[in-house]
């Protein structure tokens, strides 16, 4: 899924370069308000671009970091329930020790 993201990013970067570079080359050199105006915009997309990708990574985290907690869970419930078998497994010889100790 990143992969994606990171060539979703990298598509929109180079759009925006094109699109600057085709603008640029119709303004004449001496009106420097028009290219300027062109690398704003085109300044504006590229941080439209980052702003996308930072959200869908942050996104991406969140949901990766849930299934892990999920994961993490699913293990400690699974020990548990090991555990407490030997314990039900012990429980009898336990018994048998406590009654001899009383015995005696």
């Amino acid at each position: 899924h990143l992969l994606q993201l990171q060539d979703a990013f990298n598509k929109a970067c180079e759009t925006a370069k094109t699109e600057a570079k085709q603008k640029m080359a119709k303004i004449p050199e001496a009106d420097k308000e028009a290219q300027q105006a062109v690398l704003i915009e085109q300044k504006k997309k590229l941080e439209e671009a980052l702003a996308t990708l930072k959200t869908a990574v942050r996104e991406s985290t969140k949901n990766t970091m849930h299934k892990l907690e999920g994961i993490v869970m699913q293990k400690e419930v699974s020990e548990i329930s090991r555990i407490e078998m030997e314990i039900e497994k012990l429980a009898p010889s336990v018994e048998q020790l406590h009654k001899q100790e009383q015995k005696q």
